[in-house]
C-alpha cells in the first residue's frame, strides 16, 4: 500500500495500522465468512467512510490569513483511520 500510494517510509507505522483496521473490517473465511466485528459484537461494520489508501483529500483549515477570498483547505494523503471518531489520518 504504501509503495502504491507514494507514502513515505517513515510512515509505515501508520501503514500497519491503516492494514490492520481494514483487515479487522473484511469479511473471514476462518469465522465462517462474517466480519470479526460481526462475530464480538453482532453488529455489522459499516463501511461508507473508507477511502483509498494514499488517496487525494482535501482537509478544511477554516479561515486563514489570506482574506476572504483564501483558500480554506489543504490537499493532503488519506494515510489511515481513527479508531475512535469518524476523523482520517492526512499527510501533508
Amino acid at each position: 500500500m504504501a509503495i502504491d500510494s507514494g507514502v513515505p517510509n517513515y510512515l509505515w507505522t501508520k501503514t500497519v495500522n491503516t492494514t490492520t483496521y481494514l483487515t479487522n473490517k473484511s469479511l473471514s473465511r476462518s469465522n465462517n465468512g462474517l466480519f470479526p466485528k460481526h462475530v464480538d459484537t453482532r453488529v455489522l461494520p459499516n463501511l461508507k467512510h473508507l477511502k483509498v489508501f494514499g488517496c487525494l483529500i482535501y482537509v478544511h483549515v477554516g479561515k486563514k490569513q489570506e482574506g476572504k477570498m483564501g483558500s480554506k483547505s489543504i490537499r493532503c494523503i488519506c494515510i489511515g483511520y481513527d479508531e475512535v471518531s469518524k476523523a482520517y489520518h492526512c499527510y501533508n
